[in-house]
């Protein structure tokens, strides 16, 4: 239960997200630390489980990017940390698989993923999706919050955009609550090889 949303805009990103954590019961903390957060040349907004959003923040190292395009240190390098790093901490572990195969790897919830001004849904069992849109959400509160940035467009600051969104998202879904963080990464130029 939670709403972490982004906007893209001239290769700068807006990562925004709520406070709430909630239980089975509905029951609701709003916690201390934020589920937005930069690591190193990495954005993150993460929902689901707690436990997820620590290993990252705190427990895991994130190798560096030395050549290749983005894409393919994301999906080669990056990922594969991120779910051994999950694995490790006790923070990810085996599913069944929904299509009747092999059980999977998994992680309880969904994050977005800011990288070189790009941005990327990293789903529960791994598959990194980039939308065609310039902004995306997730967690129990997205389609409130996707309306509201479908419909905010016209706003000039993203960061209006970011928190308009959450609020819509505070308004509707029990699972959202202020206060509202949110974190800029902006693109590194990349030197020519």
């Amino acid at each position: 239960m939670t709403c972490i949303v982004a906007v893209k805009k001239g290769g700068t990103i807006w990562l925004g997200g709520d406070r709430a954590a909630t239980n089975s019961h509905l029951d609701r903390t709003i916690i201390k630390d934020p589920k937005v957060f930069l690591k190193g040349e990495v954005g993150f907004g993460v929902c689901g489980s707690p436990k997820v959003m620590d290993a990252l923040a705190h427990g895991i190292e994130l190798p560096a990017q030395k050549g290749g395009s983005d894409r393919s240190f994301l999906v080669g390098t990056l990922v594969p940390a991120i779910r051994k790093g999950l694995v490790d901490l006790d923070a990810a572990g085996k599913d069944s698989s929904p299509f009747g195969g092999s059980p999977g790897i998994t992680f309880e919830g969904e994050m977005l993923l800011a990288y070189r001004g790009e941005l990327y849904k990293l789903q529960g069992n791994f598959q990194l999706v980039a939308s065609d849109k310039d902004y995306d959400a997730t967690g129990s509160g997205a389609p409130y919050a996707l309306g509201s940035l479908a419909e905010t467009w016209r706003m000039e600051s993203p960061r209006k955009r970011v928190i308009a969104a959450l609020e819509a998202a505070a308004e509707a879904n029990a699972g959202v609550a202020p206060p509202f963080d949110v974190v800029v990464l902006k693109s590194r130029c990349r030197r020519a090889p």
